[in-house]
């Protein structure tokens, strides 16, 4: 907030904008003599010190109490669309509402492009601007006659930099919404091979045509049709911009770029970890954190305040060498260092001398060395374990290992997904009683989000990063993985079987894997499971209960799972 708001309020403005934090009550009285108009706004972040309007108005001298009485507060913002509407808000109750009308009348003229749907679950507000997104932005705006301009731009860094998170910031600069008429973003993945390439050429060829495709017609095409199709798609684009996330090899984005062909100013813009994936792009590397960059970033998402810190501290540095210490086993990355800064937040006083051994605690005692990931997700799952539901927690953490990378889980399907794969001992104590479950669940994951261990919410879909879902994998045999995707499909069987009984109908299928019938969560197969002979329809849909899922599995895998 200190950005917008000084403790010294300058009288010779029109208008006075109140922090009933920091402005003290002379400068407060002397703006009330002045018949200045009064802009009040007020810390919202429970991070950074949230106001305590209750308490606040108790302590407040008399002839002060009727500012929050007669005024209404703004809550103060930091990102994107939400900052943008409250720099209005003050600048509407300032009285210069005629330059909003300015604005406005630019806008029109300047329409700016909608983000895409496929961005919305990424939370900017912990974010922390890196250097090279202004050399990003430079790039992705060059007019086509500039010598630097190239059609593909790569933004490469290793695994936990935060290459998607940065990329999605830019995208929500106004000059890029600005200067492009559309933003297009499209998941790949390594897993993105053969017949699920095929799938998220149809996936971005949905996006540019907003057409739709059959899920037995998608693999009815191979790779050449359906590129041949995405070029022709764009070209039908003003200029746009095309976000591939996280490619791994050079035949997906060779297969993915609608871009290459089109003499256009249409723009590429790949994230990966893979160097040289795309030979004549202009390569934009996003290093690894400074250790004072990444410190900054863990004190600032564990709410450790200098001024606060230092009061109850007084004779210590600062920032605090522990910070520097618990950085550095985080090998100064961002999802690392987000997961510790949990660590910390949860733990509180004497964090310093704690956390650091919770984290060395976590070396395997074969003397070889735990990676960061198992140092930092391990300390994250001990600090979970002075919680009641401790094991339900971890038992549904450990259940996203048969989740599908970059994939954006609805509360409902992660729902199923613990009364498919949870052990009996969780089952039985929640046995007739569903909406316990249910809540429970949703309570846990919310536990496991707060602890940066998954991300999202439970109203827009949970997801977890790449990193932390390949943890969760190697935690488990190749074995444990069968038997865990198999619990996931017999509980398919077991709710439509359920679901059967207690409705007369079966769980729908409306043919594609992207379109679930209006009132259904997810989109299911229109048969009672729950006979054999209708098992043999499971097949048929199984890729796509397991796109819902995640689960990697082909239709041989499917017959032996269902053993059919």
């Amino acid at each position: 907030m200190q950005h917008f708001v000084f403790p010294i309020v300058d009288l010779t403005r029109d208008f006075v904008l109140l922090n009933p934090t920091t402005t003290g009550q002379f400068e407060i009285r002397e703006a009330i003599a002045c018949k200045k108009t009064l802009v009040l706004i007020h810390e919202s972040d429970a991070r950074f010190g949230a106001y305590d309007f209750y308490e606040e108005q108790t302590k407040a001298p008399e002839d002060l109490k009727f500012l929050t009485e007669a005024h209404e507060s703004l809550p103060f913002r930091r990102r994107g669309y939400e900052r943008d509407a409250m720099l209005q808000s003050v600048i509407e109750r300032a009285g210069f509402q005629d330059l909003l009308r300015v604005e406005a009348k630019v806008e029109q003229k300047q329409q700016l492009a909608v983000l895409p749907v496929e961005v919305g679950h990424f939370d900017l507000d912990s974010f922390h601007d890196r250097p090279v997104q202004t050399q990003l932005m430079e790039l992705l705006l060059l007019p086509k006659d500039d010598v630097r301009f190239t059609s593909c731009v790569l933004v490469h860094g290793m695994g936990g930099t935060g290459k998607s998170v940065m990329v999605v910031a830019v995208l929500q600069e106004k000059a890029i919404r600005a200067h492009f008429s559309n933003i297009y973003w499209l998941v790949v993945g390594a897993d993105a091979v053969d017949a699920k390439l095929q799938q998220v050429q149809s996936k971005l060829h949905k996006q540019l045509t907003g057409k739709s495709t059959k899920s037995d017609d998608v693999l009815a095409k191979d790779k050449q049709e359906w590129y041949s199709m995405l070029v022709e798609a764009m070209t039908m684009n003003n200029r746009a911009l095309v976000v591939l996330d996280d490619p791994w090899t050079p035949e997906q984005v060779r297969f993915l770029n609608p871009v290459e062909n089109a003499d256009t100013e249409h723009r590429l813009l790949v994230t990966t970890r893979i160097g040289g994936l795309v030979p004549r792009a202009t390569v934009v590397e996003l290093l690894v954190m400074g250790k004072n960059e990444a410190v900054a970033l863990m004190l600032d998402l564990a709410n450790i305040q200098q001024e606060v810190y230092l009061k109850e501290h007084p004779s210590s540095q600062w920032p605090p060498q522990g910070a520097y210490a618990i950085a550095s086993e985080c090998g100064m990355l961002p999802i690392m260092l987000t997961v510790a800064a949990q660590v910390v937040r949860s733990w509180g006083q004497g964090w310093e001398e704690a956390v650091l051994p919770l984290l060395k605690e976590q070396y395997d005692t074969g003397g070889t060395g735990a990676s960061v990931e198992e140092r930092v997700i391990g300390a994250g799952l001990q600090v979970l374990g002075k919680l009641e539901d401790a094991a339900a927690i971890k038992e549904l953490f450990g259940i996203f290992a048969v989740t599908q990378e970059d994939f954006i889980h609805s509360m409902p399907i992660v729902e199923l997904l613990w009364r498919s794969c949870c052990g009996a001992e969780f089952q039985g104590k929640q046995k007739g009683n569903t909406l316990l479950m249910r809540l429970k669940v949703r309570q846990w994951a919310q536990i496991l989000i707060d602890h940066s261990l998954l991300l999202g919410s439970s109203t827009h879909g949970i997801h977890l990063h790449d990193i932390i879902l390949t943890h969760l994998r190697g935690l488990r045999s190749d074995i444990e993985m069968r038997e865990l995707q198999r619990r996931v499909v017999e509980g398919m069987v077991a709710v439509s079987a359920e679901r059967m009984e207690t409705t007369g109908r079966g769980l729908q299928n409306t043919g594609t894997s992207d379109m679930p019938f209006e009132g259904e969560e997810v989109d299911w197969v229109s048969y009672n499971l729950s006979t054999v002979a209708c098992r043999v329809a499971l097949i048929g849909v199984y890729v796509r209960v397991c796109r819902l899922f995640g689960v990697a599995f082909h239709s041989i895998a499917a017959t032996r799972a269902l053993s059919i």
